[in-house]
């Protein structure tokens, strides 16, 4: 074993076992996400939890969900280099965080349904149905083709319409009107939920 191997080895154990020691055991540390440690399919990253000392390495399989190998509940990315809080689970050497100030993705899993969060994309489960409804959008369009609707069902029911050469009324117009009569002109005012918003 090389004297690298053999310092982080040594740095391991040390951090193993502060909790054998009284007034060395820190349930709750802080840290700095290691630059490229963070493991999507493992759920893991490395910390460097001793962030005055530079030369000390990264505390590595940190947990970022509560069990390993379950992706359920709500699942946290940091960023390199992110500020995080790490805590002791189950007794020294096994870490997970608990807390972190820049994230790269989250995922919140319930049963069959999941969220998805990155910058510049919210995504419900698998995304296959396209993007959501801009409303207000949606809003605009609809009152054009209701206004083109309106204007078609006013001429339909309005005064008879001679047919051009016999003066009769229109044989057109008087079956639409009957197709019609029935019916009414949509009304979308009420099609917004207010307590769920978008950008």
């Amino acid at each position: 074993m090389g004297q690298e191997e053999k310092h982080i080895g040594q740095t391991i154990w040390e951090i193993a076992h502060r909790g054998d020691q009284p007034g060395l055991r820190f349930p709750v540390m802080s840290g700095v996400v290691a630059a490229g440690s963070v493991d999507m399919s493992a759920c893991t990253c490395s910390v460097l939890l001793n962030v005055d000392d530079t030369d000390s390495p990264a505390t590595g399989g940190i947990l970022l969900n509560s069990v390993s190998g379950n992706v359920n509940g709500v699942l946290c990315f940091p960023a390199d280099g992110s500020n995080v809080w790490v805590a002791e689970i189950d007794g020294p050497g096994k870490w997970g965080i608990i807390k972190t100030s820049d994230l790269v993705k989250m995922v919140v899993t319930v049963g069959s349904a999941s969220l998805t969060m990155t910058d510049g994309l919210i995504q419900f489960n698998d995304g296959s149905l396209g993007g959501l409804t801009k409303t207000l959008e949606l809003k605009d369009q609809i009152n054009k083709l209701n206004t083109l609707v309106q204007h078609l069902v006013t001429i339909i029911n309005g005064a008879p319409i001679p047919e051009p050469g016999s003066g009769a009324n229109s044989a057109l117009q008087l079956a639409l009107k009957n197709a019609i009569l029935s019916d009414s002109v949509g009304d979308f005012s009420n099609i917004e939920n207010t307590n769920v918003k978008q950008a």
